[in-house]
């Protein structure tokens, strides 16, 4: 153990120095390590040392790495043994994970250099218009408001009637509540009904139901402050969902197609080239 650390220390000082001498072509090579019928060479210790490093760690970095090396050999040349019978099996598993890794690189590849992933807007609600049906809403979605009104408050009929008023007054109702710093949610986007009553003092499903059909401010006690609820758009479930809430995924499907069509398009060009050069053979 004692010769096996003297000779990495000295096997260190020429990995980890400027003026360490790289094997030259015809030179013979260091050995530093042989286990399982393999042997480990110096230069393949070479990428341990990115960075300069103190001797020590430097040490236990080279006896960590070989001591790993030397049990991988160890325990490769063991399963050889303990599956002989079965080495057709493995190579023939070795032979087809490296098929197929080559075969998606080589699909990727023709993906990265033909693919424009960057759809425009008509692209998308083309799509999206001709499967209309495919995007249908499994529960209800709102957009509206909720404020919480201390009764202190003189000037409640005014921020009501704002409330309701769409437009320019909708915009002077969000600008007093801001003003008034009272508790504001506003859901300017669709939303779950869930979501939109879960901001509210109740949240029961009669309550939920009364509040997505009405027209008008909906009114809720809270101790002594009122909430004004009201629901600018709404859609129940059975609906079409909004093309806003389904863009990303009609972009995902978009980019699925196409790399599919990629990757078909590049395999009929390959067949057919080998068809043209004679490199096929087919006997049935």
């Amino acid at each position: 153990m004692r010769r096996t650390c003297l000779y990495i220390s000295a096997l260190l000082a020429c990995l980890a120095t400027v003026s360490c001498r790289r094997t030259a072509p015809g030179d013979q090579e260091r050995e530093v390590a042989a286990a399982g019928g393999k042997r480990l060479y110096e230069s393949e210790l070479a990428h341990l040392f990115t960075a300069p490093m103190p001797g020590e760690d430097s040490l236990a970095l080279v006896e960590s790495y070989v001591d790993m090396w030397v049990k991988k050999q160890l325990k490769v040349r063991e399963a050889e043994k303990v599956f002989s019978g079965t080495t057709e099996d493995i190579e023939k598993m070795v032979e087809e994970y490296r098929n197929s890794l080559l075969i998606h690189r080589l699909e990727q590849f023709y993906v990265d250099t033909r693919l424009d992933s960057l759809y425009d807007d008509h692209t998308i609600e083309e799509y999206y218009t001709g499967h209309r049906g495919e995007f249908l809403l499994d529960r209800p979605i709102v957009k509206g408001a909720a404020v919480k009104v201390p009764d202190s408050y003189r000037q409640k009929k005014e921020l009501r009637d704002l409330m309701k008023g769409g437009g320019e007054k909708y915009q002077d109702f969000i600008d007093t509540s801001l003003k008034n710093d009272f508790e504001l949610h506003e859901f300017d986007s669709w939303t779950d009904l869930s979501h939109f009553m879960a901001v509210l003092p109740t949240s029961t499903e009669e309550a939920a139901m009364r509040i997505f059909s009405s027209r008008e401010v909906e009114e809720i006690r809270d101790g002594g402050d009122t909430w004004y609820v009201v629901v600018t758009d709404r859609l129940a479930a059975g609906d079409p969902t909004p093309l806003e809430r389904v863009r990303e995924l009609i972009q995902r499907v978009l980019f699925t197609q196409r790399r599919q069509e990629i990757i078909r398009n590049a395999e009929d060009s390959i067949y057919r080239a080998a068809l043209e050069n004679r490199e096929v053979e087919i006997n049935l």
